[in-house]
């Protein structure tokens, strides 16, 4: 997306080697919808469709061949993650409409929204169950992002409603993939390990599942720069190479995890369980905010946990280069111990294990290596320091303390000139103000919070479903 960014430096440090944070105020109004955009958000729903698809094909493959246990696990890795995103996109609607409704009207088009007729609230609202019945939500979620894109290139206005859109249909693309995809990929990979079927349907669906799992997990990235004001936004060339990165993580993990499993059988389930109740913990430890209540939110927090077992992903503002470290060094470990497991108990006799051993350690390593490359040549704000003192955070989810401290700062200044211009001769209470903004910084700066998700959404003052919103129906 074409971007424009202002950007103003604080005051210089007496260390030349500490880098001054920078300001970026992203101004949305410049920002164009592409056809680059279109592409790939239309990618990211075909890697979706092609996915669910394969998965079922394969599916019907095992019934016809009377392999009913893993035509059993294939539909239930279908069908489960289905219904969770179903349910998450039909709760966050619901959630969006009573919130809409609690909102102070400010404009016209507002209180034209509030009153509209019973008949257009009964047809939004069948429209939506409709879809999320036939399993269509993320779908549907797919083409109103694309007709907001296409609407902004006649209207501006429609862009914020598009990156608002986008943002929540990539988060439930991220829940389904590591719910669907990932456990698809590690089953088809054991049973072509196992029984030794190469067929093409099996070896598309596993291609497939790879695919949509790095697909998914960039796009979200992708989406949570374009919804950060203080972000710039990730070119497509920087993004491909993300998208390399993952690939070859995830590719490395599933394979150490179908070989395993190829040789222990349910020891799998051991190492799988294990890791995912230590994650789980984990979050729900973070006091992650994104669900209305207690009960629901540490639900989400055990879907989350599902992504931990393939990769690595950032829940929690502040410094993560350390995370990401520990996360990392652990799952190198975990992949070890299960390859070894596996070669040095008849893996090296297969005309497979040397390719093998190479591709886990040396396609995880790889991974690693355009990790740095990214984060040191192509990150959005340039260079980033590894290590040593002054070393930068991961810029994705940004050092809270930094945020914090730049966000009080414009703050502090908003309020004084605003002070000077209504005369008031009255102290401003600076303690309150950095309370307020840091209370917006860290609303803003965790996606997934309730706060966070829907700060943009009430930054914009109005309604994102159509029948609520005449000035921005389709």
């Amino acid at each position: 997306m074409a971007t424009n960014f202002s950007q103003s430096n604080g005051n210089a440090s007496s260390d030349s080697n500490h880098k001054t944070p920078v300001k970026i105020v992203k101004n949305m109004d410049n920002l164009k919808f592409t056809r680059f955009d279109a592409l790939f958000i239309f990618g990211g729903m075909w890697t979706y469709i092609a996915d669910l698809v394969t998965d079922v094909l394969v599916g019907f493959k095992y019934l016809k061949e009377q392999h009913y246990w893993w035509c059993g696990l294939t539909f239930f890795f279908v069908i489960f993650p289905s219904l969770t995103l179903q349910y998450l996109s039909l709760r966050w609607f619901v959630t969006d409409d009573q919130r809409s409704r609690e909102t102070p009207i400010q404009t016209s088009e507002q209180t034209q929204a509030r009153h509209s007729s019973f008949a257009s609230k009964l047809w939004e609202w069948t429209s939506w169950l409709l879809t999320h019945v036939l399993q269509l939500g993320a779908v549907n979620r797919y083409i109103r992002t694309l007709r907001y894109g296409f609407k902004s290139r006649l209207n501006q206005k429609y862009y914020r409603n598009m990156v608002y859109e986008y943002r929540d249909v990539t988060m439930l693309r991220l829940i389904e993939a590591y719910t669907e995809s990932a456990p698809q990929l590690v089953l088809q990979l054991y049973i072509m390990v196992k029984v030794k079927d190469q067929g093409w349907l099996t070896t598309t669906s596993a291609c497939v599942s790879l695919a949509s799992l790095a697909w998914a997990l960039e796009a979200y990235h992708k989406a949570l720069r374009e919804a950060r004001s203080d972000k710039q936004n990730v070119g497509y060339i920087a993004l491909t190479v993300r998208i390399i990165w993952r690939l070859f993580v995830v590719a490395s993990r599933v394979i150490s995890l179908g070989l395993f499993a190829s040789e222990y059988g349910w020891g799998v389930f051991i190492v799988v369980g294990v890791h995912w109740v230590y994650m789980t913990v984990w979050l729900i430890h973070q006091k992650t905010d994104f669900c209305p209540t207690r009960f629901e939110e540490i639900l989400f927090d055990t879907v989350i946990g599902i992504i931990y077992l393939f990769s690595y992903f950032n829940m929690k503002e502040g410094q993560t280069r350390f995370r990401m470290l520990s996360f990392y060094i652990i799952m190198f470990i975990e992949n070890s111990i299960m390859f070894a497991l596996w070669y040095y108990n008849g893996g090296k006799k297969l005309m497979y294990g040397l390719p093998a051993l190479i591709f886990v350690w040396g396609g995880f390593f790889f991974g690693i290596v355009v990790m740095l490359f990214y984060y040191r040549c192509l990150h959005p704000n340039q260079s980033i320091r590894m290590c040593g003192k002054g070393a930068e955070v991961e810029e994705d989810e940004p050092d809270c303390g930094q945020v914090l401290k730049s966000e009080s700062e414009h703050s502090n200044e908003n309020d004084v000139e605003r002070a000077s211009q209504e005369g008031s001769n009255s102290r401003l209470d600076e303690s309150s103000i950095e309370k307020k903004s840091a209370e917006k910084s860290v609303d803003e700066g965790n996606l997934f919070s309730a706060k966070g998700r829907r700060y943009l959404y009430w930054e914009i003052g109005m309604y994102i479903n159509d029948t609520k919103a005449p000035e921005t129906r389709l």
